[in-house]
């Protein structure tokens, strides 16, 4: 039998193009398969960790973790607290879906990982037990705020640390803080008499708080304390007192009466020139609080801050201003100004030991108004030093060098170093920031204070001052540009011995800002300007946002409302 193929039938021009869809379609079908199956095979698997039992515990507690992917043996792979890998010999067992390990020494709360070749895990969280609060017991049992179980040490001097341990100080410091009794007050009769304690407390911007915790607060004692009671306060209470005892080192200090200061100052908006959305940020300074400063109260402002205070600055946000506003912005504080009188015993002073307090890191650098890294700084400094190395020698080794070197003149003086040092005359403010200067090329902590001085006729005049830190002793005011009062100086010194204003400072200097102020943005695209006030040393004065094109500032000076 014969078979007879016929030829076959041509395929329609339709026909084709579907064919060659068809095996597009079947190849790419197969070749993702293919490289899915072969990714599969070789992608790297991360471990994962789903349960960590018990996720709160102590030192040298057996933790265990289960999940998957950790690798049979562990090879390279370690557990990591907090970002601190757990050591070798901590390892208990290791297997690709269990790890178990003893919980290592200075473990605090945080996230747990485990790490492998193949990556890191998600974490989870492990909770340390010295850091949950706990009931008290015995003497401290039924107690709800803070309270002092024990003090590191019964007495210290200025700048020395000092651990307080108890409960209830809360996880944050957020407005809680340290209270020590205040040099102007006098000691407290006993430890149990600090009910009214009339107090000065550690800086936050000078990093006088090192640690908070809920059991646990270390300090640097502060400039202006004195013997007496010291106390925790809290948002939940005061503790009671316990008793500390402070060595002066290195002389005395006297803080006279106070008197009371009523002040205004203000911003005007207006030349307004701008269409919504928009914002208008303002930095307006308050008053310090310090040694010498004391009772600062805001009593009126004609805007609600959005923030009432940081880096002692109040922040006010206009929304939305318009052409034709006239907008004023004012604040007005109260205080309470004490005279200071110190005697040094310049052999009596050493310098700090180690660790330093932070302050030897925060004001012995140059910044945006102090140029201690400024080669003919440094030589005026090393020139008038020598091998001196006394902290209070060396103050004044470098004051008396940048008075021979510069002459001060109020109206004429150069505001710039390189004219100063070509003229031989400065200004009130370059003066002082050389002499700041001069000191942190030297390693001593100072800074500028700005602030007013109220003359006879209790007008206000924008002034700035210095003052520079000794270990054992606290912060001694120096105001240059009044102990040998400046070339066109509008006003007249108070203190009679004007040498006394090395070391010394009368109740007329009110301060609005110890050191630089660093002002953070508000937004990320803002533009932001600075009206150079001598009375505050903050780097941005106002921020706009949005749809301003333009606006005028007249910023006023210190007004004196009120002197009692």
């Amino acid at each position: 039998m014969r078979f007879a193929l016929s030829p076959a039938k041509p395929l329609s021009p339709r026909q084709r193009v579907w064919r060659v869809l068809l095996l597009v379609v079947v190849t790419g079908a197969l070749c993702s398969l293919g490289w899915w199956l072969l990714a599969s095979r070789r992608a790297p698997s991360r471990p994962v960790i789903e349960r960590l039992t018990p996720n709160i515990g102590s030192v040298g507690d057996r933790v265990r973790i289960d999940g998957r992917g950790f690798g049979t043996e562990r090879g390279l792979g370690y557990v990591e607290f907090d970002g601190l890998p757990v050591t070798a010999a901590a390892y208990l067992r290791w297997s690709d879906e269990q790890v178990e390990f003893t919980v290592p020494p200075l473990t605090a709360s945080g996230l747990v990982r485990l790490v492998t070749d193949e990556g890191s895990s998600n974490g989870r969280v492990f909770v340390s037990q010295s850091q949950l609060p706990t009931a008290p017991a015995g003497q401290l049992a039924g107690s709800v705020g803070p309270v002092i179980s024990t003090l590191s040490a019964e007495s210290g001097t200025i700048g020395s640390l000092l651990t307080i341990r108890g409960l209830n100080f809360g996880v944050n410091r957020d407005d809680s803080a340290v209270l020590f009794t205040w040099a102007g007050r006098g000691p407290l009769a006993s430890p149990n008499a600090g009910a009214n304690l009339d107090f000065v407390s550690p800086s936050e911007r000078d990093g006088e708080y090192e640690l908070w915790s809920d059991k646990e607060i270390r300090v640097r004692v502060p400039d202006g304390a004195a013997s007496g009671g010291l106390a925790v306060r809290t948002a939940r209470g005061t503790s009671p007192v316990q008793f500390f005892e402070l060595v002066l080192a290195g002389g005395s200090r006297q803080y006279g009466s106070p008197r009371t200061y009523a002040l205004n100052h203000f911003v005007r908006i207006h030349d307004i020139a701008a269409m919504a959305p928009n914002s208008l940020y303002v930095w307006l300074a308050n008053p310090v609080a310090s040694a010498t400063q004391r009772a600062v109260q805001a009593i009126d402002r004609t805007h609600q801050p959005l923030v009432a205070d940081f880096n002692g600055l109040s922040v006010f946000r206009l929304v939305d201003i318009a052409a034709g506003d006239n907008l004023l912005i004012s604040q007005n504080h109260v205080l309470q100004c004490h005279a200071f009188r110190s005697e040094i015993t310049p052999q009596a002073i050493r310098p700090a030991p180690e660790p330093l307090p932070a302050v030897y890191q925060l004001y012995t650098q140059a910044d945006a108004v102090t140029p201690a890294d400024e080669r003919a700084v440094k030589q005026l400094a090393r020139q008038a030093v020598g091998r001196e190395t006394n902290p209070y020698r060396v103050a004044r080794l470098v004051f008396d060098a940048v008075l021979a070197r510069f002459n001060c003149d109020y109206v004429a003086g150069a505001t710039n170093l390189e004219a100063a040092l070509e003229s031989g005359a400065a200004s009130p403010l370059l003066l002082n920031n050389l002499f700041v200067a001069a000191l942190r090329a030297e390693g001593l902590p100072a800074r500028q204070v700005a602030g007013a001085f109220f003359d006879e006729y209790r007008k206000a005049w924008g002034h700035q001052w210095a003052e520079f830190y000794l270990y054992g002793f606290g912060w001694v005011p120096v105001d240059i540009v009044l102990v040998r009062p400046a070339l066109n100086l509008p006003f007249v010194a108070a203190l009679g011995d004007l040498d006394a204003y090395f070391g010394s400072l009368d109740d007329r200097h009110v301060a609005y800002s110890r050191g630089a102020v660093p002002v953070v943005p508000m937004t990320p695209d803002g533009q932001r300007s600075s009206s150079r006030l001598v009375y505050s040393l903050q780097s941005v004065t106002e921020e706009i946002a949005g749809g301003v094109n333009s606006y005028t500032a007249v910023w006023s000076d210190i007004e004196l409302t009120g002197y009692y």
